[in-house]
């Protein structure tokens, strides 16, 4: 990349960052986007440089996006947040994606009602500006993520009656609106020394979430070597040169998955 086409995209990700909180910065950002040229990897405009076939065609890709765990707290009490995502989804599909369209959010929501029984109420009143139960009604929305992270320091929930909870409300309020739910994220921050205590509870999670409650897709966050050195780059990491009950976990679950796939 050039200096200019570098500077290009910082401008481009600045007024992203800026249009939820902005209503008025969506159209700035798709003007942006429209004029964005090879170096925005847009599903119509460039070709996966490995198999050569366009981004918007590519069959090894099952979803775009729209961002990752997007909030707005100034947008509680508004539909700014359910705006910016309709417009951004729109503009991805204009830009030629065939493929499905997701939001990529946590799942926060704004109706605490819909999840009774859930220890605390923080994910769901409304706090972060996010909204998962009117996301479902956005029909150029395909799929609707959800994300699970334990303790005090994430979502206040616990690792049993909670997590059962949150798994299951979000799969039945997208299976509600016609859409599909997928556990874009989960895990839980503990030593490879707790591998025992890890496995049992993803093993809960993912039973819950692709046996009980029938989901699609779960996503672990993360996989990583032993080589991978670093507070950061290993939080919430299971070592796969290390934990073996975890690891057992999740390759009994992916064969369970393969098994369903007609």
């Amino acid at each position: 990349m050039t200096a200019l086409e570098r500077a290009r995209v910082r401008r481009l990700v600045g007024t992203f960052a800026q249009a939820l909180e902005e209503p008025e910065r969506v159209a700035e950002f798709e003007r942006l986007l429209g004029r964005s040229g090879s170096h925005c990897p847009t599903p119509g405009r460039v070709k996966n440089t490995i198999t050569g076939i366009m981004y918007r065609d590519e069959p090894a890709i099952l979803a775009w996006e729209i961002g990752n765990e997007l909030r707005c707290k100034r947008c509680r009490g508004t539909t700014r947040y359910v705006d910016t995502i309709r417009e951004l989804a729109r503009t991805l599909r204009a830009q030629g994606a065939r493929q499905l369209i997701a939001d990529g959010g946590e799942g926060h929501d704004d109706d605490s009602s819909a999840y009774p029984g859930l220890s605390n109420t923080y994910t769901v009143r409304g706090d972060e500006g996010a909204s998962f139960s009117k996301l479902a009604t956005l029909s150029e929305l395909d799929m609707l993520s959800y994300h699970f992270y334990p303790g005090s320091g994430k979502t206040g929930l616990d690792t049993g009656r909670d997590a059962r909870i949150w798994i299951e409300r979000h799969e039945q309020i997208a299976r509600a609106a016609g859409k599909v739910a997928y556990f874009g994220e989960f895990g839980h921050d503990l030593p490879p020394e707790r591998d025992g205590e890890r496995s049992f509870v993803f093993h809960g999670w993912l039973g819950h979430t692709l046996d009980q409650s029938t989901g699609s897709l779960a996503v672990l966050w993360q996989l990583v070597p032993v080589s991978r050195e670093g507070a950061k780059e290993r939080q919430y990491a299971v070592v796969y040169d290390q934990e073996r009950h975890t690891l057992g976990v999740l390759a009994f679950w992916a064969a369970s998955l393969r098994r369903a796939t007609p």
